[in-house]
């Protein structure tokens, strides 16, 4: 995990961009940060995204007085990690920002992917080259922005792969059987949307792939609007285990099978490794398409200078762009900490009684996470349970220093909590738990107000927990019945909010009651979101055992609140 970035000092302001994701998709995306593309790449775990403490890092490192794009793709882990360091980078850097999410896959049906949108594929490489080439001419912050956002609209991708791709420490992964291949498969080793043939000619695989894309009388898979003005770039991309000789023979179908099934001709065409999944032996289709009125503007951009090797311009008969020898060297960013925000206002807190709050926390974890893992395992990729655990190892060993303390500030306390969660935990579950305590840590400065001094409530934590909850909503459209952690988390929150003038052990017996309960109910829903909604993968295996198996992260919230509640039952402190 680390950033890589392109020094500014010696260059003249302008829009700086960063993008990244998960290792595994070289050369996305540390292989673009060059003149006239990106100014920093951030790279996670292989297949797992950078957690928002490095990108917040890469953010500070390319800081610019005309502002930042940042570049996501569609993915809930990339989404909430990225999305968490812009939050930060503008309340607490003061860093000027705008955000892109670049949703291209059309193999997910419409159907299956209303409420987690389409992944991000290859197409994304297209919006790097455009934002970049827009921010080198100069454009401000929201001009960067709007071509980058028009780009991202206007691009469908489909891939097809014949086996999985092996993951390094990996000792058991996906097969595909012999004579199958899987089209639509992610780049992440998701299974495909379907299982077909591989003894079919590449015409008709092709032709399948260009129909998923182009034909707009499809309703579950028709997302790219285009007439017989539209103008077109064509992107094919190896996924890693092709070589250049099979790559460009899949080029040539692609380009007779769009010309004689759709009388489609591309004004551009690319061909080469963009954005891979290791030694994925498969390879994508991306499509860009464009109004005439904009096309121009478009293939000015994509055609414009640039020194990165790994951006393959478009082949010789439309080849347009001049290369551009590197002017400055790359840096590989060293890790940074990130020094919390002195506040004004401190809410103090028995530091004994904290304390033994983590303790609990992490020994209900300890208990259950066998169970939330082997919930995990079915659906899931297997690791909640552990992920759960080290985040409340992290927390012990950050808040070891309370052991000897007195009294401590529950304000900054909860900044070091958020960062902690964040580095420790990683992926998803740390990007969530970090946007919810930092919601936390919002609402109990906004209830602090200008007061030096502010006293410690049942009340208090009931509504910095709202905030927590409505700053998570900003980033997930998860709720109740949803079948994701937000089934315990809401119902707890809401219950302990509204037995706020209670006794506190009373309420918050309650408030895990209800976490409980909502825990339980997501035995009989469906799965809306996280890897296997992409895939339907128990649906369509038949897969029944899944059936009377709650939500892991769901059970992740009742073993915390449980802790806390153990905590109290055992101190009896009653605020």
């Amino acid at each position: 995990m680390g950033v890589v970035y392109r020094p500014q000092g010696q260059h003249a302001p302008k829009v700086t961009l960063l993008s990244g994701g998960g290792g595994g998709h070289e050369p996305g995306h540390t292989g673009y940060v060059a003149n006239g593309m990106l100014d920093a790449a951030v790279s996670g775990p292989i297949f797992a995204s950078p957690n928002a403490k490095f990108v917040r890092a890469g953010l500070r490192h390319i800081a610019s007085p005309k502002g930042s794009l940042v570049v996501i793709k569609n993915y809930t882990g990339d989404r909430l990690n990225f999305g968490l360091a812009a939050e930060q980078a503008r309340a607490y850097d003061g860093q000027e920002l705008e955000t892109v999410v670049v949703q291209d896959d059309v193999a997910v049906p419409r159907s299956r992917c209303g409420l987690v949108g389409r992944r991000g594929l290859a197409g994304v490489v297209l919006v790097h080259k455009v934002a970049g080439a827009s921010a080198a001419e100069g454009a401000a912050l929201a001009e960067v922005a709007a071509n980058s956002r028009y780009v991202a609209d206007r691009l469908a991708t489909i891939g097809v792969s014949l086996e999985a791709c092996s993951v390094p420490g990996l000792q058991e992964g996906r097969t595909i059987a012999p004579g199958e291949m899987e089209l639509g498969m992610g780049i992440h080793n998701e299974p495909g949307s379907q299982r077909i043939s591989s003894e079919q000619d590449i015409m008709s695989l092709v032709g399948s792939m260009l129909s998923a894309i182009l034909d707009q009388s499809n309703k579950e898979r028709g997302f790219l609007n285009w007439n017989n003005n539209t103008q077109f770039v064509l992107l094919v991309n190896n996924l890693g285990g092709l070589s250049k000789l099979e790559l460009l023979a899949i080029t040539d179908h692609v380009l007779h099978g769009s010309k004689t099934n759709f009388g489609m001709s591309p004004s551009r065409v690319y061909s080469g490794t963009y954005l891979s999944s290791l030694d994925g032996r498969g390879f994508s289709i991306t499509l860009l398409a464009l109004e005439q009125a904009h096309s121009a503007d478009v293939f000015r951009l994509l055609d414009a200078p640039t020194s990165c090797v790994n951006w393959q311009v478009a082949l010789p008969f439309n080849q347009h762009s001049t290369a551009v020898r590197p002017d400055s060297p790359l840096k590989e960013a060293p890790p940074m900490d990130i020094d919390t925000t002195p506040l004004k206002q401190t809410i103090q807190c028995d530091a004994n009684f904290f304390n033994a709050v983590i303790q609990s926390i992490f020994s209900s974890l300890e208990r259950e996470e066998p169970a939330i893992t082997r919930f995990d395992t079915y659906l899931g990729d297997g690791d909640c349970g552990t992920t759960l655990l080290a985040g409340a190892a992290g927390l012990k060993q950050t808040f070891s220093d309370l052991a000897t303390a007195n009294m401590f500030d529950l304000l900054t306390s909860t900044q070091r909590l958020t960062d902690s969660l964040g580095t420790t935990m990683g992926g998803t579950s740390g990007a969530l738990y970090s946007i919810f305590f930092s919601g936390f840590g919002g609402g109990l400065q906004q209830a602090a107000g200008n007061n030096p001094n502010v006293s410690l409530s049942l009340d208090l934590i009931s509504d910095a927990l709202m905030q927590g909850l409505a700053t998570m909503r900003k980033y997930t459209s998860a709720g109740v019945g949803d079948r994701t952690m937000m089934d315990a988390l809401i119902p707890f929150v809401q219950s302990l909010h509204m037995g706020a003038d209670q006794d506190a052990v009373a309420a918050l017996n309650e408030a895990v009651d209800a976490a409980r309960k909502g825990c339980e109910s997501t035995t009989r829903l469906q799965s809306k979101y996280g890897r296997s909604t992409y895939v339907g993968a128990a649906q369509e295996a038949g897969e029944n055992e899944a059936d009377a198996i709650p939500d892991p992260g769901a059970c992740g919230v009742v073993a915390i609140v449980q802790g806390i509640l153990d905590a109290m039952i055992a101190q009896r402190v009653a605020y």
